[in-house]
């Protein structure tokens, strides 16, 4: 799974298909969050799914 290929479905679920499905989805592009608000296990995690 592609980073474009979940934008792709999310762009689906937003313009057409949204029955039974998310109410609404936002985009976040270059989003920047203090890492002291996240806990060390959940920044283990992200860097696991995705090492830099």
């Amino acid at each position: 799974m592609t980073a474009e290929r979940v934008k792709e479905c999310y762009r689906l679920v937003k313009e057409h298909d949204r029955v039974g499905r998310m109410a609404d989805t936002q985009e976040f592009e270059n989003f920047v969050i203090d890492k002291k608000r996240i806990s060390n296990d959940l920044m283990a995690i992200l860097e696991q799914e995705n090492p830099q």
